[in-house]
C-alpha cells in the first residue's frame, strides 16, 4: 500500500485531467504545468474532469508509482475547498487525503 507518511508534501491538482495519462505525461505535467520536481519524493494527486477517477503518482527510490481509484458512485470532493489563492495545486496533509477519500464515499 502507498504510504502518504512517506512524502514530503502532497499535492491535488486543481485542473482535470485525462485518466488515460501514464508516467511519463503525469511527471510532466507536474514539472510544467505545477512546476513541481516529479522526483523530489513528493504525491501528485490528479483527478478526471467528472471527479468519479483519482490517479496518483509518487516517486519513489528507483522509479514511479501510479495508482488509479474509480469510484462506483459519488465524486471526490473539489480540492479548491482547500484553496483560498490562484494557484495550481493544493498541499494537503496525510490527515486530509484520508478525510478527502472518506467524504467521497
Amino acid at each position: 500500500m502507498l504510504n502518504f507518511s512517506a512524502a514530503r508534501r502532497i499535492f491535488i491538482a486543481r485542473q482535470p485531467q485525462d485518466m488515460r495519462r501514464g508516467i511519463d505525461t503525469l511527471s510532466a505535467v507536474v514539472q510544467d504545468e505545477l512546476h513541481e520536481d516529479p522526483y523530489a519524493g513528493d504525491c501528485f494527486i490528479f483527478l478526471s474532469r467528472n471527479r468519479c477517477r483519482m490517479k496518483v503518482v509518487f516517486w519513489e527510490e528507483g522509479g514511479f508509482w501510479i495508482c488509479q481509484k474509480r469510484l462506483e458512485a459519488g465524486t471526490f470532493a473539489n480540492p479548491d475547498r482547500w484553496c483560498h489563492a490562484d494557484t495550481p495545486t493544493v498541499v494537503v496533509t496525510p490527515v486530509q487525503v484520508l478525510n478527502y477519500w472518506r467524504e467521497s464515499m
